[in-house]
């Protein structure tokens, strides 16, 4: 479905139906050498970033200027040490992981109100009753305040 969809958009922006002004402030992952040097060279101006290739992660603050575009098989990846805050909207399917702190990292998203509900999949867990969601569901536990709605598909 989300490929679909994203060919469907390209089809549109290709053939100018959409325009020109659609694809300004859209920016993808893969025109920067990281996603810490993304968000720095954007700055202030609104802009979505799209994700669609696995990102490493960085300790920092992703502001709410952007929009996260997850698409294909983007995913944060956090490292030792890194706590990355997020308050970014967010689009992404709820099936879809897009966030990986098992190792050791931290997400934080606990002031952002620009995403009505999160998802438990988006920390990774499967809910299939064979695969351990123990580190996905505390990741997500730890990431959100009180307040904010966790559901899982």
């Amino acid at each position: 479905m989300q490929f679909r969809f994203n060919k469907i958009l390209l089809t549109l922006l290709l053939c100018g139906v959409l325009g020109a002004s659609y694809a300004q402030g859209r920016y993808s992952i893969s025109e920067y050498a990281s996603l810490q040097s993304a968000i720095a060279s954007l700055g202030t101006a609104k802009a979505t970033l799209n994700i669609d290739v696995p990102t490493a992660g960085y300790t920092g603050t992703i502001g709410d200027n952007f929009t996260l575009e997850f698409t294909n098989i983007g995913k944060i990846t956090l490292g030792m040490g890194d706590a990355l805050t997020v308050n970014a909207a967010i689009w992404a399917a709820p099936h879809q992981a897009i966030f990986d702190a098992s190792c050791c990292g931290v997400i934080v998203i606990s002031a952002n109100k620009s995403v009505p509900e999160w998802w438990l999949e988006w920390w990774g867990a499967t809910g299939n009753g064979t695969t351990d969601d123990t580190a996905a569901i505390q990741a997500a536990f730890t990431a959100i305040s009180h307040g904010q709605t966790l559901r899982m598909l």
